[in-house]
């Protein structure tokens, strides 16, 4: 079972904010953080016309995230509030089962505060404690600089760049950005 362990920490500003695994009782908040990062159709890979999930969906999600001892789901919490997620995918395959891949979600009120920075460094420190992953991998919007400056500043390389890789509409493309971090 893939665990961390609820860790305080603070924020640029000096709020406090807890990192932890999420559990089942989570869904509500992890569904509404989804919904309201996916509505403002930008820096998503889904369209908010495709996010159909339900609040026993996510707890289903969040459960699945249970069973796999090298998966792991994290949220950002303030106040009680949910307001950050980052769930994080090993290779299914032997030949890919040292490196995972990851995606975060940040409430837009809740960004620029070094929240998903906080994530990060917290899915790097559990990966590490794992021995088995050896390798971080994401793809990022290349419009999404914030983004890309906060994985540099924490060890992320770029490794190559998607052309045309999302379409927004019938004719605006935007670049995926594929970073990675070697943790051996």
């Amino acid at each position: 079972m893939a665990t961390y362990p609820a860790t305080p920490l603070k924020t640029k500003n000096s709020t406090g904010v807890i990192i932890r695994s999420a559990v089942e009782t989570d869904a509500a908040d992890v569904l509404h953080v989804s919904k309201s990062v996916i509505s403002e159709e930008i820096f998503q890979l889904m369209t908010n016309d495709e996010f159909t999930l339900t609040s026993d969906d996510e707890k289903k999600w969040i459960n699945s995230f249970l069973d796999k001892p090298l998966g792991i789901l994290l949220v950002a919490e303030v106040n009680g509030r949910v307001v950050g997620l980052l769930d994080f995918h090993i290779g299914h395959r032997q030949r890919i089962s040292h490196v995972g891949d990851f995606a975060v979600s940040i409430l837009k009120e809740f960004r620029n505060l070094g929240i998903g920075s906080l994530l990060l460094q917290s899915l790097i420190s559990w990966a590490i404690s794992t021995k088995q992953i050896e390798k971080i991998n994401l793809q990022v919007h290349s419009t999404n600089q914030h983004a890309i400056q906060t994985y540099l500043k924490n060890g992320f390389v770029i490794e190559g760049i998607r052309k045309k890789e999302l379409k927004y509409s019938s004719n605006e493309y935007v670049d995926a950005i594929l970073m990675a971090r070697f943790l051996v």
